[in-house]
């Protein structure tokens, strides 16, 4: 298992992934690499800009949805009033 980190590998040139969490398989000579909100660089400086970017979007996106979710909630209230 992956957790939250810096994916590097090798490829000629380093590649480096950002990634949330995500699942690591080698199967024989092959590698295989499943993950959740991964962003990919080549440079750790220009990686840590889109990360950091990502996370601001993406916790604003979060508290607009929690924001909605509470307002659904209060809006299908039932109230029991006597007839």
């Amino acid at each position: 298992m992956l957790v939250p980190g810096i994916f590097l590998y090798k490829t000629g040139a380093i590649h480096y992934v950002a990634l949330y969490h995500g699942l690591i398989v080698k199967a024989g000579t092959n590698v295989l690499i499943a993950v959740h909100n991964a962003i990919g660089g080549a440079n750790l400086g220009e990686l840590r800009e889109s990360v950091e970017k990502e996370f601001i979007d993406l916790d604003e996106k979060e508290k607009n949805i929690h924001f909605y979710n509470h307002f659904a909630d209060g809006r299908f209230v039932k109230l029991d009033c006597p007839d």
